[in-house]
This record gives C-alpha cells, structure tokens and sequence, in this order.
C-alpha cells in the first residue's frame, strides 16, 4: 500500500487548474496577435491615404501655381465637382489645357485631351473632389476638396484635404 502512495502524480485539482492557467495565457497571446494584425492593417490603411493624398495634393497645387487661369465647367457657380481646367505654359512657352477629372474614383489627367490615366493609386477610391475657383481682378485663387477612401479586409478609413492655391501666372 505504501509502494502506491509514494507515487508521483498529479491530483485531477491540479490538471484542473494547470489547463485553465494554460487557457487564459492562450487567449491572452491569440488576443494580442489579433491586435497587432488590425493595427497592421490601420496602418497600411492610413498610410495608403496619405500616399495618395499626397501625390494629388501636390501635383494639383503645382499645376495651379503655374497655370495662367483656371475655371471649371460650372463657371456660374466657380463650383464644379471633380473638373478644373488650367491654361499654363510649358517649359518652351507653347500654351497647353490641364484637366484632373474624377472618374470611377480615380483622380484622372489630361493634357491638351489626352489622357495620361490616373494621378492616385488603385488601393484608394477618390469619393469626392470639388473645386472652387474665386477671382480678383488680378488673380485666381482655386480651392480643391478630395475625399479619400482606403479599405483592407473589414478595416476601412476616409479622410477629406483641403487645397488653396493662388494661380502665379493670373496676376
């Protein structure tokens, strides 16, 4: 009898409590990695926005700052959503028209009715983009809205930026 009692073991106590320890630590660490894969996705998510934003922003201000006038087709209004049309003067001095169009949520460009495909990637959708052109009677000023919207998986984020530029060669 006491050969069977000298042997170690453990209590069905013990295995009780050694599996819920072992449970709550693996729900804690499957917890942590699904935190750290979301926050991964934000950020790529916040990241492809600003990517984007950046590029429009400022390849849109520069062309304004060089035009000679801009309007849009509202001209009534100096609103039109997702259309400006700049006149500018190229590096030789010949006249050329700009135009960025909203498309299928892409913000395009054309040059003197060519198309030269969109200026933002295709991880973004361009979900609104208006511009307002106001006037002195010496200058231009252009005000562009562009909202952007970024998905990955569940994980979705919109952003809106502003632009104001003053048109250089309108005064």
């Amino acid at each position: 009898m006491k050969r069977f009692l000298d042997t170690k073991g453990f209590t069905l106590v013990e295995m009780v409590v050694y599996v819920a320890i072992v449970a709550v630590v693996l729900l804690v660490v499957v917890n942590m990695v699904l935190v750290i894969a979301r926050s991964s996705k934000e950020f790529r998510v916040s990241r492809n926005i600003q990517n984007a934003a950046i590029t429009a922003i400022e390849r849109i201000s520069r062309d304004i700052q060089d035009a000679e006038s801009a309007n849009t087709s509202l001209s009534t209004l100096g609103v039109n959503p997702g259309s400006l049309y700049l006149d500018v003067k190229d590096n030789t001095g010949t006249d050329k028209t700009i135009e960025y169009i909203l498309s299928n949520g892409q913000i395009n460009l054309e040059e003197d009715g060519i198309n030269l495909g969109p200026i933002t990637p295709n991880n973004v959708e361009v979900t609104s983009l208006v511009f307002y052109v106001g006037s002195t009677g010496l200058s231009q000023m252009i005000r562009a809205e562009i909202g952007i919207t970024s998905s990955i998986g569940t994980v979705s984020k919109s952003e809106n930026f502003y632009i104001t530029a003053v048109a250089r060669g309108s005064y």
